[in-house]
Order: structure tokens, then C-alpha cells, then sequence
């Protein structure tokens, strides 16, 4: 299995209860809040889901803490993915709000998974600074390759907190790494999705 599978961490990020991220954009129409979101969806499949991947990136991060930035600073490629702050919101909740808004199915989630997963392999850090660019910009790869209803990246600037042009140039910066090799394999794709489950029922 490859290198998120499957670490447990006994260590739970504080709730945050206000949302901080580097965009400067914002819509209240939007606006809900973590809470709200959280009970909205306890009882959708694809919570358990969220609390898994949750975990599993919490690890990788507190695993990647020590990176030094400067080696960042001078790779332009995957500077982009880097904020000066880090956001103060935590993993799950991040997720949360991305698919409270985007209504995305749990095999979205999945592949996106396996494309931080294919970004560990490349040896691309990541760490508290860059879990969220990353996070997204994989989501957001595969939502545009899975699913059937996919909004102007205008509106997924707004839910991710990231502003558009930055957007725009990290989704085009996580092509360039994958050099546009973006299929997923049955096979790989399967392993994954019954890791989690085994995740979620150990």
C-alpha cells in the first residue's frame, strides 16, 4: 500500500469555531457555521469517510512539520501551494465545509486522496502551510474528472478560501507535476477505498 495507508494519530486538532483562510473574497450566502455543518452531515455516509482522511493527513502533516521553507521558497512549481499563515481551521473541518458546498460523492473524495498520496511519492511537502492548497487543488482535479455537476472555479475560490488566480495557478501547477497522467487505476482505486474502511471500522 502506499505511504498514507494507514496511520492512526491519538492527537485530535481543536475545534475552531471561526474560519481564517488567505483569500480575501467572501459571500454570505455561504457563510454557515462549522457546527451547523458538522450536524448537517453526521449522518451522511461520507462523514466517516471525512473523519478518516481526517486522521490520515493529520499524521502526514505533524510527520512534515520540520520541513524548512526555504528548499520551498525555491522550487517554483510547488511554491504556490504554500501560504505565509497557516489557516486556522482544522483538517476536518475543512473537508467539512468543502463537501457541505460542493455535494461531491465519497469516490471523489477517495481520488483525491490518491492524488496526495501519488504528491508523497513525489517527494512534494507537505505540511501545515500547505495541506489545504494541496487538499483542494486535489478535490478539485477530481471533481472536474468525476463528477457530473462542476461550478466555475469563481465559486470554488470562495468555499475554499484560496483566492482565484491563485487557484487557477496551483490546479495548472498540480497537472505540471502529475504530468497530466490523471487516470486512476480499478484496481488501486479499489485498495484505497477498502483501506479506508478498514480504517474506519478498526
Amino acid at each position: 500500500m502506499a505511504t498514507l495507508f494507514f496511520k492512526k494519530t491519538e492527537s485530535e486538532e481543536e475545534e475552531k469555531n471561526n474560519m481564517s483562510f488567505d483569500s480575501e473574497e467572501s459571500n454570505s450566502s455561504l457563510e454557515i457555521s462549522i457546527d451547523e455543518i458538522e450536524e448537517t452531515l453526521f449522518n451522511d455516509t461520507i462523514y466517516k469517510t471525512i473523519i478518516s482522511i481526517s486522521k490520515i493527513l493529520e499524521t502526514l502533516v505533524e510527520k512534515n512539520s520540520k520541513i524548512k521553507r526555504q528548499k520551498i521558497k525555491e522550487n517554483s512549481l510547488i511554491k504556490p501551494f504554500f501560504t505565509e499563515n497557516i489557516p486556522e481551521i482544522s483538517i476536518k473541518d475543512y473537508l467539512n465545509r468543502i463537501i457541505y458546498y460542493t455535494k461531491i460523492n465519497e469516490n471523489t473524495l477517495i481520488a483525491s486522496l490518491i492524488y496526495i498520496d501519488r504528491l508523497c511519492i513525489k517527494n512534494i511537502p507537505i505540511n501545515n502551510y500547505s495541506i489545504y492548497r494541496i487538499l483542494f487543488s486535489c478535490i478539485l482535479l477530481s471533481i472536474k474528472l468525476n463528477e457530473d455537476c462542476i461550478f466555475k472555479n469563481s465559486f470554488y475560490s470562495i468555499i475554499s478560501g484560496i483566492p482565484l488566480e491563485d487557484l487557477n495557478l496551483i490546479e495548472y501547477n498540480l497537472l505540471l507535476i502529475f504530468d497530466f497522467q490523471t487516470n486512476i487505476n480499478v484496481e488501486i482505486f479499489n485498495k484505497y477505498k477498502n483501506g479506508l474502511l478498514e480504517n474506519i471500522t478498526s
